[in-house]
């Protein structure tokens, strides 16, 4: 009976350890890959726009900031306080994006975009989609100058990540 009972707290401890190890390795935020998946092209025509943009404003800016308007026919770009108006195809991309980007419980609050990154992020900032230019794993949540710690990054697609806090 002994021997028994010396058994079933040595699996328990080492399975208490083992949680403990590994539960850093999972997302501590809630989120869905299948939303950037199943809409990826939607993301990919949002990136371009920011993308492109971007590169208009980024001498006064090394981080830029835009929103979609709530009618999905335009972004504004805080840095510059200029409005891009979207053609057909790019209103439709906004539209399935904020229709469908759900992290953590929240919906989309604005794109941060630096010139290797896209950010589409939440107002918590606990979580984000990244899409990286170069395909470069990001170590951050929100902007490439925060202080971070414990992150959890998981690589959704080419160029896509899902990055969150786990702290």
């Amino acid at each position: 009976m002994k021997k028994i009972v010396i058994s079933a707290l040595s699996v328990i401890f080492i399975a208490g350890i083992w949680m403990l190890v590994n539960f850093s390795r999972f997302s501590k935020v809630s989120y869905d890959k299948q939303i950037l998946l199943d809409n990826q092209s939607a993301y990919n025509t949002l990136v371009q726009v920011c993308l492109s943009d971007f590169d208009t404003v980024k001498d006064s800016s090394s981080i830029c900031t835009y929103s979609i308007s709530k009618d999905n026919q335009s972004l504004l770009c805080y840095n510059s306080e200029k409005t891009i108006h979207l053609n057909s195809v790019q209103k439709q991309a906004a539209k399935v994006v904020n229709d469908t980007f759900r992290l953590d419980k929240h919906s989309l609050e604005y794109l941060r975009v630096t010139s290797d990154n896209v950010i589409f992020a939440i107002a918590n900032g606990r979580a984000s989609f990244i899409y990286s230019k170069d395909d470069v794993k990001p170590n951050f949540v929100n902007t490439p100058n925060e202080k971070n710690g414990k992150i959890y990054i998981e690589k959704m697609a080419d160029n896509w990540y899902f990055v969150c806090k786990q702290d």
